[in-house]
């Protein structure tokens, strides 16, 4: 009803007991729109923006007692969260209508705009120049940052966060508070997660560097608890706390970061001679000098001098420590967790002992690195070096070293990589530098990149003998890798059977780092389905390259279709089953009477033809415009490709769906929103659904294909039985769980 407000009992006593029982400052968002007055996940009319204004204002005066900071909207600038289009105008507005309306309801509240996924700075910008200034009393961003450590990437954390202070300075809102809050590292098992422990070190170097920035006031680690136990899944990997709330390192961290700056102020960053070893100073009310300090990747030494007496060294993992000083000198080997060093009065550092060098290479291969060793005294500097490399790798032994004053020594590391590195990791070689009395006056490491010696990539390719599989390959080493032989295997193309395809290939003589070759595939991989193809390089060295791809042989029949609700005209046109069963509800999925289809696909001069016959028992369908992927329904897209196989980037995504008004098509790529000039027929009969489309190829934004021209393409169908959506066929990766036309299988023409 409208005008009526209704708050959850439990929403409700959390606000009233978060900051008297827990000591926690509630900091609520205001989201998302009312189907009373909005169509979609946004606001963008004026009842809308009053009536979201209204309820604002009750909400503020409800918990004026306890809640102080309110966030308005959350990530307005994704598609996702403001529909069907992410607009910073009309953000803008809703900004100028709810900021008077909270600070009516409670006028000490801090109204917090923006709430960015990213750190949008284009966004941010163009809600500005609409005028938000003034409507406003701080800003915050979803700084995520993963899976780059805080100091990498294309810029730091820092960085980045540096050019939203300069943006809001321009527009008049120099010192404007900035709140991140959302951020963290997850811990899945794919390219995007990040160990554990290395989740941990990273929120405590954020933490401690964006300290620094006075503008920023919190820093709101995303989330408390893993919200399940997939171990392939983002959301269900950045808590502080596993999901039957047993700590994480991240908490432990979280914990020690917060107790050593807890009532210090910062002073300043310290100049460490160093890129590799950040250190930055705060200061006790008391005395007492506070040091944090740590390597990005690897080992290396801080020499510290003390102006009092150095107290104790405490890991951000946890262990606390007294300092073992050599008077004044404090020599600390630093690792990628940070360490805080507490003494008292002045402290500086000195120069770094060592310029480290850095190296790639490959399982099985011997790499030299070179090496600078600097006596900045003015005695000679006489001891012992020793390196450590990892397991099963051989390095050189210790050596003596007698270095004069105040001159350099360089050195070469011959380093061996064992068998078993593994292949995109850089691992340290750790050096120490000890004095004739045992002392440690130095510690280094050098990074060794491990790459493969050899690329290896799948491809399909039409000839005029028919379908092929080009197999090319790039080497990554001089000289370029002997190659004993090739495999390929297709699990369903070739049967499952392993087939030698060449022995010792000769490289391309127009580029010795390259090799193409073409695999004639045998007749049954005409129009297959995504068929799993591995192929496998052995080299004379020992190595393993691999590679695995699901490919298509598909050549769409060129016939002109009518979507009009019958299948007789789809007689004779090739039928491929889309089988894979993908989602976060697998185990509801029963078997192929629960869910599964059989698509056709036909094009000509005007349009590309679909048809897509779904086995579904029920058909759960409540959801409109963007929201359709979440019931039953079907999404495809499609991609420019540069070459067979290789995708331009670019994809264009369409969804159709049988909803309470009817059928609905809707794109989710510019122009994004619903398309009428797409010819859809949607009929459920029974316990299956029927799919006809012709979508004209200038609603794709592709060129009517001509001879030899290929797409890539991807298929998924939503399957809703029990109000959620439990899961989805697929055909062919990059759809569901990211955008990736790369993932596409292939389409020729």
């Amino acid at each position: 009803t409208k005008g009526v407000y209704k708050v959850s009992p439990t929403f409700d006593r959390f606000l009233r007991i978060a900051r008297p029982e827990y000591g926690c400052e509630p900091l609520v968002i205001l989201d998302y729109s009312n189907a009373l007055y909005e169509k979609n996940r946004s606001v963008e009319t004026e009842t809308g923006r009053q009536a979201f204004a209204a309820w604002s204002e009750f909400m503020a005066r409800t918990y004026r007692d306890t809640v102080r900071y309110w966030e308005v909207w959350n990530e307005p600038n994704t598609n996702h969260f403001w529909e069907p289009r992410s607009n910073p105008a009309a953000y803008a507005r809703l900004l100028k209508a709810t900021y008077p309306a909270v600070k009516r309801g409670n006028p000490d509240a801090v109204v917090i705009a923006m709430a960015t996924a990213g750190l949008d700075l284009g966004f941010i910008e163009n809600v500005l120049k609409e005028g938000a200034v003034g409507s406003f009393d701080a800003v915050s961003v979803h700084a995520y940052h993963y899976p780059a450590a805080p100091e990498q990437g294309g810029r730091t954390m820092v960085e980045h966060l540096g050019e939203l202070v300069e943006l809001l300075a321009r527009y008049g809102a120099a010192g404007t508070p900035i709140f991140n809050t959302e951020v963290g590292w997850p811990n899945q098992d794919d390219p995007r997660g990040v160990p554990e422990h290395a989740s941990a070190d990273y929120l405590a170097r954020m933490y401690i560097q964006l300290y620094a920035i006075p503008e920023i006031k919190a820093n709101l680690w995303y989330d408390f608890q893993n919200d399940g136990t997939r171990r392939d899944f983002n959301e269900h990997n950045f808590g502080l706390l596993h999901h039957d709330f047993t700590p994480k390192a991240p908490a432990i961290a979280c914990r020690m970061t917060s107790m050593m700056l807890r009532n210090t102020r910062f002073v300043r960053r310290l100049e460490t001679g160093a890129a590799n070893v950040h250190a930055y100073q705060f200061a006790h009310a008391d005395n007492r000098t506070l040091v944090a300090a740590w390597c990005v990747i690897g080992t290396a030494s801080l020499t510290t001098r003390w102006e009092g007496a150095p107290l104790r060294s405490v890991s951000a993992s946890g262990p606390i420590r007294p300092i073992r000083a050599r008077g004044n000198l404090v020599v600390t080997e630093l690792g990628t967790t940070p360490l805080f060093l507490e003494g008292r009065g002045k402290v500086e550092c000195l120069p770094a002992v060592v310029t480290p060098g850095s190296a790639v290479s490959a399982p099985r291969h011997t790499v030299e690195i070179p090496m600078t060793l600097h006596n900045r005294q003015t005695r000679p500097v006489t001891g012992t070096q020793t390196v450590e490399v990892p397991d099963g790798w051989l390095g050189p032994a210790a050596k003596q070293i007698d270095i004069p004053p105040e001159k350099d020594a360089g050195s070469t590391l011959r380093i061996t990589v064992g068998a078993d590195a593994v292949i995109g990791r850089t691992y340290p070689i750790v050096l120490r530098w000890r004095d004739d009395a045992g002392e440690l006056f130095g510690v280094e490491s050098a990074a060794v990149s491990i790459r493969p010696p050899a690329t290896l990539s799948l491809a399909p390719m039409w000839t005029p003998q028919g379908f092929a599989l080009v197999l090319s390959g790039r080497s990554t080493l001089e000289p370029p890798p002997v190659i004993l032989r090739a495999e390929v295997k297709g699990m369903e193309t070739w049967g499952g059977q392993t087939k030698t395809i060449l022995e010792k290939i000769a490289w391309v003589a127009a580029d010795e780092s390259r090799f193409r070759v073409l695999v004639p595939c045998p007749p049954g991989a005409v129009n297959a389905h995504a068929a799993e193809v591995a192929a496998e390089l052995r080299l004379a060295d020992g190595n393993t390259v691999t590679a695995t791809r699901e490919i298509s042989f598909w050549r769409p029949l060129q016939k002109t279709m009518t979507a009009d609700g019958s299948t007789a005209d789809w007689k004779g046109v090739p039928t491929i089953p889309v089988t894979i069963f993908d989602g976060l509800h697998q185990d509801l999925w029963k078997d192929a009477a629960d869910c599964s289809a059989l698509l056709q696909l036909a094009w000509d001069t005007q349009a590309l033809y679909l048809c897509l016959r779904v086995t579904d028992e029920t058909h759960g369908q409540a959801y409109t415009g963007t929201q359709i992927w979440k019931g039953d329904s079907i999404q495809l897209a499609l991609s420019q490709q540069s070459e067979p196989g290789v995708s331009s980037g670019s994809r264009t995504e369409f969804g159709f769906a049988l909803t309470p008004t009817g059928e609905r098509v809707f794109r989710w790529t510019e122009p994004r929103g619903p398309v009428d000039a797409v010819t859809c027929s949607i009929r459920r009969d029974g316990g299956e659904t029927l799919y006809e489309a012709a979508i004209p190829w200038s609603e794709l934004g592709i060129a009517v294909p001509s001879p030899g021209t290929t797409l890539g393409f991807a298929l998924v169908v939503n399957d809703n039985d029990s109000g959620i959506r439990e899961g989805w066929l697929r055909l062919f990766n990059g759809i569901a769980w990211r955008k990736d036309p790369s993932q596409f299988g292939t389409l020729f023409f």
